[in-house]
């Protein structure tokens, strides 16, 4: 496997002239996990050779490097699709002021409201909205993409706009395109949308003549890269999540106090994550009445609602989102860093050839990595074949009270791991790996 251009920036010591174009709808940032695969990946061209075309999300941070936010004019029937969205906006403002304290007051404005809302929410679940409003390359967008002159079009999908994008421009500009895929998103895009309306093929044509126009194609994972190839008739390459920062332990695992030790999450509570959270709580909260004390301390952006009884829980300590710099010291401090997987069959179907963003940091806290997910999840069965965690794939309080007597009792197999764990990280997720590939 060679990535050609991230080699090439490399071996010019980060001089290189060669320039990436990312095409990923949430702006690269340091408070999203799966930009920052992006910016690892491509950590020396940052911020001088890197430029971005992009959509959504919230823009928290003033990028370094150029950007171009899919506008109106980007798009066919623009003006049609500035005030749908306009108002889209608007209802789901005013959607939310109701949630907040309003709702006795204006019941029949809610109700009004909430038509169009739902409706807007069904329209972009089935696909329409992509359909109807197609990105084309505007010539706001021809003078970017021209005065930036990319070398290579990164492209990672996710919804139609995406995928078609990518392609539109390798067709006007010449340019190759690098496809990653970091989720199996595809069998799964707009599965909501009635059949007759054929969206499933639509997805379908689109994503493979991504893959055909692509010069180099890329999963995060052996697995998916393998599957990939029966699925799509097309040869993958493996590139795992890097990262740059210095590792911060001595590569021994830490002494564990009994009376009090500490179990780690930082990231996002998405994706059912926060049920292994709980389930993790339960398990502290009964070894706590056997005279093992420890503490669960959880960093993350937010608490979904369904998750409020992680606030009442005594084991449970919640700290706001850490910023990505804070990530690696922080975790570094605790006895073991728990990264949770959903059981959920609908989840689990569209994770179980990813790897988690947060496994490789794991790796190199120098705390004993417990894994917690159902079998045959591409991050479980990462952890399990190369013995980087502990891993727990039954749902349930005791498995984790299992694990967690086993890190604390047995010191020896602790230090197994975590040797283990840095040396999988060199392997497969350091800087000097990532050259390789």
């Amino acid at each position: 496997m060679n990535l050609s251009y991230q080699t090439n920036i490399r071996e010019n010591g980060g001089s290189s002239s060669l320039r990436v174009l990312v095409v990923t709808k949430t702006l690269i940032s340091e408070r999203d996990g799966a930009s920052l695969s992006i910016r690892n990946w491509f950590h020396d061209a940052f911020p001088s050779n890197i430029a971005q075309i992009y959509s959504g999300g919230a823009v928290t941070e003033t990028p370094a490097f150029p950007t171009h936010r899919l506008g109106a004019a980007d798009r066919r029937f623009g003006r049609v699709f500035s005030l749908l969205k306009g108002q889209a906006q608007k209802a789901e403002e005013l959607h939310e002021s109701v949630c907040v304290g309003e709702a006795q007051k204006t019941k029949l404005n809610g109700l009004i409201m909430e038509i169009p809302r739902r409706l807007g929410k069904l329209i972009l679940s089935m696909g329409i909205w992509e359909i109807v409003f197609k990105p084309r390359i505007s010539p706001e967008l021809d003078k970017f993409i021209q005065d930036f002159a990319p070398d290579v079009v990164v492209a990672q999908g996710f919804d139609l706009g995406f995928t078609w994008l990518p392609v539109q421009i390798h067709e006007q500009f010449g340019v190759p395109i690098t496809t990653i895929i970091v989720d199996d998103w595809e069998p799964y895009l707009y599965r909501d949308a009635p059949r007759f309306l054929g969206m499933r093929g639509v997805v379908r044509r689109a994503f493979v003549r991504l893959l055909r126009k692509s010069d180099r194609r890329y999963c995060i994972s052996a697995q998916m890269a393998r599957e990939y190839g029966e699925r799509y008739g097309l040869p993958f390459e493996v590139l795992m999540q890097t990262d740059h920062r210095r590792l911060l332990n001595s590569g021994r695992a830490k002494t564990f106090d009994p009376c009090r030790f500490v179990v780690a999450y930082s990231g996002s509570l998405g994706l059912k994550r926060w049920e292994g959270l709980r389930d993790l709580a339960d398990a502290l909260a009964t070894l706590s009445k056997q005279g093992v004390s420890g503490e669960l301390r959880v960093y993350a952006p937010s608490l979904p609602a369904e998750a409020v009884s992680l606030q009442r829980h005594h084991m449970v300590k919640l700290f706001p989102h850490l910023p990505d710099a804070q990530v690696l010291p922080v975790l570094s401090e605790a006895d073991v860093v728990f990264l949770p997987e959903s059981f959920d069959n609908a989840i689990c179907k569209y994770i179980r050839l990813s790897v988690s963003t947060k496994a490789h940091l794991y790796m190199m806290t120098g705390a004993v990595p417990l894994v917690y997910g159902p079998a045959g999840i591409g991050t479980v069965e990462y952890a399990r074949y190369e013995k980087w965690g502990m891993v727990v794939s039954e749902q349930g309080a005791e498995g984790l009270i299992g694990a967690l007597r086993s890190i604390v009792d047995d010191r020896a197999m602790a230090d197994r791991i975590v040797g283990t764990a840095l040396k999988v990280f060199e392997a497969n997720h350091a800087p000097a790996s990532c050259a390789k590939i």
